[in-house]
């Protein structure tokens, strides 16, 4: 019942939520890279480009960002851009 757009090194889903707060988690396959570090350092450049976006963001969603690839050689702002723009393409901004 949700929606999912794909963008850059990501896929970004959406859904409809009960509660007024936004809630958002980041998924990666083993498949991307073996290294824990390496996955956990893609998690952490997508968190941290989405907390700018929180306050902008429409309440009472859960999202969802699903990494296809390893982000190691992608510059943050490009991060940032894609993530921007897949939540825009599903309708989250105010």
């Amino acid at each position: 019942t949700g929606k999912r757009t794909s963008t850059g090194p990501f896929v970004v889903y959406a859904l409809q939520a009960r509660q007024e707060d936004i809630r958002m988690t980041v998924v990666i396959s083993k498949k991307v890279d073996k290294r824990a570090a390496v996955r956990n350092r893609c998690r952490r450049r997508v968190r941290e480009a989405f907390r700018p976006l929180v306050s902008d963001l429409k309440p009472s969603f859960d999202i969802l960002v699903y990494i296809k690839q390893d982000m190691g050689s992608v510059e943050f702002e490009k991060v940032s851009q894609d993530l921007t723009e897949g939540c825009r393409r599903l309708g989250l901004f105010r």
